[in-house]
């Protein structure tokens, strides 16, 4: 049975990725700062920082796959503090690139986003793009396997209020109102967080190997769509839509990308979940959270 530490576990991808994992047979270790409230009885639980971690411990002896789904994942929390941005996305993830290497991992898989390939995000996306230099020059340096998953508008269960999708529900349900910073205009690939995670066993292949891939749904959609799906699927004929102007440079509009010399391929799953499955899923979720 192979050996995975998922560093960042318990939280809303990292959590999906682990039960994915051990559903495969792997023998998974979560580390996270929070316990798991997704812990399963196969699966062992670390509570521990990254900068506590001592680079000879057993728990990297003989581990294959290493994770790390850890550090700052909102754009406006990076936004505000800038300084934690740098420890816990860009300071942690040179650390696990030393254990990696120390311990022999035989892979690094790290999750980014694709705010780290756009003009837009802040000091999220230069973090992740910071990230991805350094795995890259990293492991030319030092001969270590790598796979960047650079992730899209993600959403489903175990999502919270931090996350779009979760917010237009929730704001739809208890306020009949939904706001958006942004022009109706914009477009996303929404994946849901299943899909996501069930496409990370693949890339464990050899032929993930050193490559930045990019996993987004499969549908094109305006943000206007988008609310017009909540309304229809809430049957709220009364639901209030905002869209107020966004004039930083928070998030895109049109794409994430912009010209950039790495150059990422894009990952589809061969069975996804329906967008409008999954937002009558999430919306059945935040019901019962709520009663």
């Amino acid at each position: 049975m192979k050996k995975v530490l998922v560093f960042g576990g318990s939280g809303f991808l990292g959590s999906h990725v682990a039960d994915k994992l051990s559903n495969s047979n792997f023998d998974v270790t979560i580390i996270d700062i929070k316990k798991s409230n997704y812990l399963k009885k196969n699966q062992k639980f670390i509570n521990e920082d990254i900068k506590d971690l001592k680079k000879n411990s057993a728990i990297f002896k003989n581990c294959n796959y290493l994770f790390n789904f850890a550090g700052i994942a909102d754009i406006d929390e990076s936004l505000k503090f800038p300084e934690k941005t740098i420890t816990n996305n860009i300071l942690n993830n040179f650390k696990l690139l030393e254990i990696v290497k120390k311990n022999n991992i035989k892979k690094y898989i790290f999750a980014s986003s694709v705010y780290a390939g756009s003009n837009s995000g802040n000091y999220y996306s230069l973090s992740k793009n910071c990230c991805e230099d350094y795995i890259i020059l990293y492991s030319k340096i030092n001969s270590i396997k790598y796979t960047i998953l650079r992730f899209g508008s993600l959403y489903g269960d175990r999502s919270g209020i931090k996350n779009g999708l979760y917010q237009f529900i929730y704001s739809a349900l208890l306020k009949n109102k939904i706001e958006f910073n942004g022009s109706p205009e914009s477009i996303r690939e929404f994946i849901n967080v299943e899909d996501a995670a069930l496409s990370t066993i693949d890339i464990l292949k050899k032929d993930f190997d050193n490559k930045i891939i990019t996993l987004t749904g499969h549908q094109l959609l305006k943000i206007k769509d988008l609310h017009e799906m909540i309304k229809e699927i809430l049957n709220k004929k009364n639901l209030k839509i905002v869209y107020k102007s966004n004039k930083s440079n928070t998030h895109y509009r049109l794409t994430p990308y912009s010209i950039e010399e790495k150059i990422s391929k894009k990952y589809n799953p061969k069975l996804y979940t329906d967008l409008g499955e999954g937002l009558l899923q999430l919306s059945k979720k935040i019901l019962h959270e709520k009663k």
